[in-house]
């Protein structure tokens, strides 16, 4: 079996408060959009990859009752 190797977004950020400046107030504004005005104004966007041991995916009920057994 091949493997293949992908960077998805697993919806983690961490920002400087400067940031904040860039976001529309009482409006929805997708982080896409948010990173490529940063982008636009000369902002460095980095990226930090998880590998796929070092992850937990807790967005289903049952894979999160694991993780609280993992970590109880």
């Amino acid at each position: 079996m091949k493997k293949i190797n992908i960077l998805v977004n697993i919806g983690i950020y961490l920002v400087n408060k400067k940031v904040l400046n860039f976001m529309p107030k009482n409006k929805l504004f997708q982080i896409t959009e948010l990173i490529e005005k940063l982008k636009r104004n000369g902002f460095k966007i980095g990226v930090f990859p998880v590998d796929e041991e070092e992850w937990i995916d807790v967005g289903q009920w049952n894979e999160f009752k694991k993780t609280v057994d993992i970590f109880a």
